[in-house]
């Protein structure tokens, strides 16, 4: 219990220890050392030193050569003396003969005595105060603010009146904030919360999120291409004709395909909608705890909560029909003639030309790379030095050709790696493209006139090249081609191995229509979806996000104030009155001491 009063930094020990005991086991000296280990506020009082042995005495406790700290002997009246009702003032003059008197003590009685220790202790204690004074009168300005800042936020009791005109204007604070999170001109988006800002995104930032990031993700897992194995698009032709045979193109398999994939496009706007409604309601959330009026009307926070979230979901629902209605649009007309869709390049006759368009070829000889216009008929590749050119610079048979990209290459050197220490195998390793070398910082475009350096890396991904396992092509071991871009790469490729493997032969039109129908639904699926990636984003800011921001100061003042039980909603907070008045108490003792200080300092 001691120690509760001892700790503290504003208090004056006494440690009293009697001489006659033995001082390395006092209690006194040694809880003042735990709390006060300097000695800067501690004073040591020995008492008992007319009952010590003949012969004995504490001058060198007293001068401070033992302890390392002086003290002051004090000489009490015994048991003897107060059953004799011996007075204080008789006691104090025994005290002062005593130390005068003594052998030991005489030099120093002065210093000795109740007198000089209540003299010690007045002077300690005002140069205490002297030294304390400024730090508390710190700490007291400091809790008197904190204690005006705590009863400003509170805020006074107002009237009836005065209540709904607070309220009216947090209402519209309130939805000025949810405006400026969607916006981006929040205090929380502007810096002023700044561990918030760079934390996490916020507000508009995160719903924006949902139908940009999140929703091109899951749109891009939708690979219709996986789906549509030679076994599944047969059965479509196959279904699509009926018991009548079809001459032309299977029109029908093909929209009954795409249906399929355009079906599966609802789910993830649906989900991204649902996200962004989810986001909504929390940011919604934030804004009221950040309303500090609400706080003192906790009905009337969890009113507002409910009109906005009963808001939010009521736009939600005709968002998702216009969803819903977007896609069936889609479903509603198959637009073959889109122009990003080059839907001729598929359906035209195997004696035209199949494939055309700009590739970089590697010479043989010199490694240099050249831009050359290449045209794939079935089963031969022509290139030109450009489009019009009538005369060809080469001439490639595909029959029996292989294609083969960067990942192919890659996973048939691994196999021979494996077993390159067969001779016979060692000799079939097959050269890598070579890889990216320190470039010049201003090069050419990859698609530029020629150029003579290897394969930059990001290149590598629209590298392929064309060879036979006993012919040579186009006067070496293979031919070395880079397309525009991962797209192109990949129409190529397709289009290459379809005539090298002789499918455009009349003979396999069955396999040439699986071929046609899986081509056009993949490309027709991709256009789509760049489309969808369009319209979700617009659709969600124009159906849901924009007119929530309109409207919702509106509607929250419109059913708030034709509450019947409005009175009910504007009831503060018991707990915030007792706060109050706590607060007001405190205020009131704080401003108190302020002025006992300001009157002790002067």
């Amino acid at each position: 219990m001691v120690l509760n009063y001892i700790k503290r930094p504003n208090c004056i020990i006494l440690a009293v220890t009697p001489a006659n005991s033995d001082l390395a086991n006092s209690d006194s000296l040694k809880l003042a050392k735990s709390v006060d280990p300097k000695r800067e506020r501690t004073i040591g009082v020995l008492t008992k030193l007319d009952l010590m042995d003949e012969g004995t005495d504490a001058l060198d406790i007293l001068n401070g050569d033992l302890l390392g700290m002086k003290f002051i002997g004090v000489v009490n009246r015994g048991q003897k003396d107060i059953d004799q009702k011996k007075k204080v003032k008789e006691a104090l003059s025994s005290e002062e003969t005593f130390f005068q008197t003594h052998p030991k003590y005489a030099h120093i009685a002065d210093k000795m005595g109740s007198g000089y220790l209540a003299t010690i202790l007045n002077n300690k204690l005002i140069q205490h105060i002297q030294n304390s004074l400024p730090e508390i009168s710190k700490s007291v300005d400091e809790n008197l603010s904190k204690t005006e800042s705590e009863l400003e936020k509170i805020g006074e009791t107002e009237g009836e009146i005065q209540r709904k005109q607070i309220a009216f204007r947090s209402l519209s604070g309130f939805a000025q904030e949810f405006k400026n999170l969607i916006d981006g001109t929040s205090s929380d988006v502007d810096g002023s919360v700044v561990s918030k800002f760079s934390e996490r995104l916020l507000g508009g930032a995160k719903i924006k999120y949902h139908y940009t990031t999140a929703l091109h993700d899951n749109i891009e897992d939708l690979r219709l291409e996986d789906d549509l194995d030679e076994e599944t698009i047969s059965k479509y032709i196959q279904n699509s004709e009926g018991a009548i045979s079809r001459m032309g193109i299977p029109e029908k398999a093909f929209h009954w395909a795409i249906r399929v994939g355009l079906l599966r496009l609802f789910e993830p706007c649906k989900k991204c909608i649902m996200d962004v409604e989810k986001e909504l309601i929390g940011i919604i959330t934030d804004t009221t705890n950040k309303i500090q009026y609400f706080e003192n009307f906790p009905m009337l926070r969890t009113r507002i909560l409910e009109i906005s979230i009963a808001l939010i979901k009521r736009l939600t629902k005709p968002t998702l029909e216009l969803i819903e209605q977007v896609i069936r649009m889609e479903l509603a007309y198959i637009n073959f003639e889109n122009p990003t869709l080059h839907i001729r390049r598929f359906t035209e006759d195997k004696k035209s030309d199949i494939l055309e368009g700009w590739l970089e070829k590697r010479r043989s000889k010199t490694k240099k790379w050249q831009r050359r216009w290449f045209v794939l008929k079935a089963k031969t590749l022509f290139y030109y030095s450009g489009p019009k050119e009538p005369t060809a610079l080469g001439v490639v048979p595909l029959e029996g050709c292989i294609i083969e990209t960067v990942d192919d290459i890659e996973k048939i050197k691994k196999e021979l790696e494996e077993k390159k220490d067969d001779p016979e195998v060692s000799k079939k390793l097959i050269d890598f493209p070579e890889g990216p070398t320190d470039q010049p910082k201003r090069r050419k475009s990859i698609f530029s006139k020629s150029k003579n350096y290897p394969i930059p890396e990001q290149n590598l991904k629209t590298y392929f090249r064309i060879r036979h396992p006993i012919n040579t092509v186009d006067g070496g071991e293979f031919m070395e081609l880079l397309a525009e871009n991962e797209v192109a790469l990949k129409t190529w490729c397709s289009s290459l191995k379809r005539n090298a493997q002789g499918i455009f032969h009349e003979k396999n039109q069955a396999n040439r229509d699986i071929w046609l129908v899986r081509e056009v639904v993949i490309s027709y699926f991709r256009t789509v979806k760049i489309s969808i990636f369009d319209s979700v984003p617009k659709t969600v800011m124009y159906s849901l996000v924009n007119p929530l921001k309109s409207i919702l100061e509106g509607e929250l003042m419109a059913r708030i104030y034709d509450e019947e039980l409005m009175d009910e909603l504007l009831n503060e907070d018991p707990a915030i009155k007792d706060r109050r008045k706590i607060e007001k108490n405190s205020y009131i003792i704080k401003t108190s001491k302020k002025k006992l200080l300001k009157s002790s300092n002067s």
